[in-house]
C-alpha cells in the first residue's frame, strides 16, 4: 500500500504527463517540497516509535545505518541527532534522491558522526545494539568515524559534495539502498 502511494506521488511530482493540474511552477514545487517534508516526518515518527538511543529512523535491527556529518544549525534534535532532516540544502537534495527512487525509510537507521558541540558520536553503541546489514558513510568525516571505531562502512561522498560537483548523475547512496 506504501509502495504505491510512493509511486503515485512520485509520478506526479516527476512524470509531467500525470501532474495534477498546477497553476504554475511555484505550485508543484510547494507540493514537492510537502512530500519531502512527509518523508522526513516519517523518519521522525520512526525514532519515536523505535526509540534509538539517538539518531533518527527505523532503528530496527538489520537495517541500513546512515552516517552523515553533523547537523545544521539551529539543529532539530537537541544534540544535532537530527541526520538530513531540513528542507535546505543538501538535506532537501538528498531526500529529493531518496523520494525518487523510492527508498524506504522503514529499511533506514541515520546518525550523525558528530554531535552539535563537535564532539564525536558512539557509533559503536548503535552498531552494537542495531546490528546494521550495512554501515553507509556520508562523507570523510563520516568515514573517519568508522574507520576509528573499526566498523566496516561503505564510502560514499557527502550530499553537498555530490550536489555540487555531480548533480547531473545519480548519487551513488541509491545503488547501495535499492
Amino acid at each position: 500500500m506504501i509502495l504505491l502511494i510512493m509511486v503515485t506521488i512520485n509520478s506526479m511530482l516527476f512524470d509531467n504527463s500525470s501532474l495534477p493540474p498546477f497553476r504554475n511552477e511555484k505550485e508543484r514545487k510547494e507540493y514537492r517540497d510537502k512530500i519531502l517534508q512527509e518523508r522526513i516526518n516519517l523518519r521522525k515518527d520512526l525514532a519515536k516509535k523505535s526509540k534509538p538511543p539517538f539518531g533518527m529512523g527505523n532503528f530496527k535491527k538489520g537495517n541500513i545505518l546512515i552516517i552523515g556529518e553533523q547537523s545544521a544549525k539551529p539543529p532539530l534534535h537537541p544534540i544535532g541527532q537530527d541526520p538530513f532532516c531540513g528542507m535546505k540544502g543538501s538535506s532537501k537534495w538528498l531526500n529529493l534522491q531518496l523520494q525518487t527512487w523510492l527508498v524506504d525509510e522503514e529499511d533506514l537507521f541515520w546518525i550523525n558522526a558528530l554531535n552539535l558541540d563537535g564532539s564525536k558520536a558512539n557509533v559503536s553503541k548503535i552498531v552494537k545494539l542495531l546490528k546494521p546489514s550495512k554501515v553507509i558513510a556520508l562523507g570523510i568525516v563520516a568515514a573517519n568515524l568508522c574507520e576509528e571505531n573499526n566498523i566496516a562502512y561503505v564510502k560514499i561522498p557527502h550530499p553537498a559534495y555530490w550536489k555540487r560537483f555531480n548533480s547531473k548523475l545519480k548519487y551513488p547512496l541509491i545503488a547501495e539502498l535499492i
